[in-house]
């Protein structure tokens, strides 16, 4: 499985996500997958792969056809509400490093016939994402997908800076993106 494909599961699986509100509540064997999904998240945010991008959609449509299967999954609720947030940021996740691993005429939505030069084709894809998450120990730590590149700083702003030194070291000038995308990942647990 390549990432284009990966990718279209996704936009695939974005469209039930709409309806993923039932009136009941999810069944145990949709808080095994969820268990399961949320584990898969975690280790792809610290080793992304193709499998584990894998891993996290299959995990995130057998949550999909569990919630389907619950009564009601057709009725506007917001019993799901969490669930499907859940999913939602475990796949933008995954759809954000695709993002950077598709051809170019895939990531913007044209074709390459209709790129007149390669300085502009070049100038399109000329960004770098950085997962941003609180730090345990106070402050933020940012990682870049799809590059060994990790920086922390104690405040935001900081951060910023930081990411921006780390990327014009990590490469040289002719390939250096022209944009940073800073991506807040939060992860709350709370009691029900």
């Amino acid at each position: 499985m390549e990432w284009i494909d990966i990718r279209d599961l996704i936009e695939a699986m974005q469209k039930d996500l709409f309806m993923l509100t039932a009136p009941t509540q999810p069944l145990t064997a949709l808080e095994t997958v969820r268990t399961q999904f949320r584990e898969a998240v975690m280790v792809f945010k610290s080793s992304p792969t193709k499998e584990g991008a894998l891993e996290v959609v299959q995990l995130a449509q057998q949550l999909l056809d569990l919630a389907k299967q619950t009564p009601g999954f057709d009725l506007p609720s917001h019993a799901f509400a969490a669930l499907k947030g859940e999913i939602d940021a475990g796949i933008e996740i995954v759809k954000d490093l695709s993002d950077t691993q598709l051809p170019i005429e895939r990531r913007v939505g044209f074709s390459a016939g209709r790129v007149t030069s390669t300085a502009a084709m070049r100038a399109v894809e000329k960004e770098i994402i950085f997962l941003v998450e609180e730090s345990p120990e106070g402050g933020y730590q940012a990682r870049a997908l799809g590059y060994p590149i990790f920086t922390e700083a104690d405040t935001f702003e900081e951060l910023k800076r930081m990411a921006q030194d780390a990327v014009r070291c990590y490469f040289e000038e002719t390939e250096r993106p022209s944009l940073i995308r800073l991506r807040l990942v939060k992860d709350e647990v709370i009691a029900v």
